[in-house]
């Protein structure tokens, strides 16, 4: 329930925000002597930048993540390099096992 309260929330600040933002553009428009849809041309070119700010946090989260990613797989082959040939045979067996566990899960 506190959860469906605190997501209500958030949407009420987020609508709140919205019209307040809309409305001040359409205020300082109108007192500057302009248009109506210049206020207009105003919110769309910000919800264009917000959108873009969206865009790139996706970006960047995903190319940290490949770069995590790229890590893990780094540490992992160095650690067989480091390993014997008996115990490179066992990690195989075990990278191939795991990789069928895998394919029967999906």
């Amino acid at each position: 329930m506190k959860k469906f309260i605190i997501k209500i929330l958030k949407i009420f600040l987020l609508l709140t925000l919205i019209l307040l933002t809309a409305a001040l553009v359409f205020v300082v428009v109108n007192k500057i002597g302009g248009q109506w849809w210049v206020g207009l041309c105003i919110l769309v070119g910000l919800l264009g930048l917000w959108l873009g700010i969206v865009f790139l946090k996706k970006i960047w989260l995903r190319r940290r993540e490949q770069h995590f990613v790229n890590q893990v797989i780094e540490q992992d082959e160095f650690y067989l390099k480091a390993l014997g040939n008996k115990e490179k045979k066992s990690s195989k067996e075990l990278q191939g096992r795991w990789k069928e566990a895998i394919d029967t899960l999906k």
